[in-house]
């Protein structure tokens, strides 16, 4: 098995890496008003068919998920060695694994390329949430946020819904209260950038074959 600071320096890396760097130009960015106006063309079926192949999804959950969760093994090493008293908080590997996934989301959405809008990173924050919460608390507050992001049609709305989720359902489950905060704080954080910044949430989606012929318009 590899050493805790070999594994830490992977997940730190994992966390680390922009996304943009994973762009190709055979994706483009919408809004969910977009994507409305496509399932009056076509069905939801066709357009989240759409949206799911898009393998930046699948990589950026792979990614997040990955690197959170050898972050928090090499932490519990750590923590379980006794080398450090002040490391024995049993929140303290969580919530420091979800610090550096919002630190590593933060600099995703600040490498975006486009100025009038910023990433809904959904498959990130996802896979960073089932790393480093409970898997329960994770997978009842996922199924929430989604199902009202269906529902009412909006990006924003699943950051919201996830953080209030992880928070109530964190508590009612027993998760630690500090570790509760940092998920919903994580979270919030795309909506809190999209406010402050005075853009719009988009999500990623795969190019036709006729839209990348046609040149790299996004």
């Amino acid at each position: 098995m590899l050493p805790p600071g070999y594994i830490l320096f992977l997940g730190l890396v994992l966390l680390f890496a922009p996304a943009p760097i994973w762009f190709g130009g055979n994706v483009r960015f919408r809004t969910i008003e977009y994507l409305n106006l496509a399932r009056r063309n076509g069905s939801w079926l066709r357009v989240w068919r759409k949206v799911l192949s898009t393998r930046i999804h699948w990589i950026e959950l792979v990614r997040a998920y990955a690197g959170t969760f050898c972050l928090a093994q090499s932490l519990e090493t750590i923590r379980a060695s006794g080398a450090y008293r002040s490391f024995s908080a049993p929140w303290i590997v969580g919530g420091i694994a979800v610090g550096a996934a919002t630190l590593g989301l933060i600099i995703m959405m600040a490498t975006f390329r486009k100025t009038e809008a910023t990433l809904a990173p959904i498959s990130f924050v996802a896979g960073a949430v089932l790393a480093a919460m409970s898997p329960m608390v994770a997978l009842l507050a996922l199924i929430l946020a989604l199902s009202t992001m269906a529902t009412l049609q909006s990006l924003a709305a699943f950051f919201v819904v996830l953080a209030l989720g992880l928070a109530g359902l964190g508590l009612g489950f027993g998760s630690p209260p500090l570790l509760a905060a940092c998920g919903a704080a994580f979270a919030a954080t795309p909506v809190l950038v999209a406010f402050f910044t005075r853009r719009e949430l988009v999500i990623t989606i795969r190019r036709s074959r006729s839209e990348q012929e046609a040149g790299p318009r996004r």
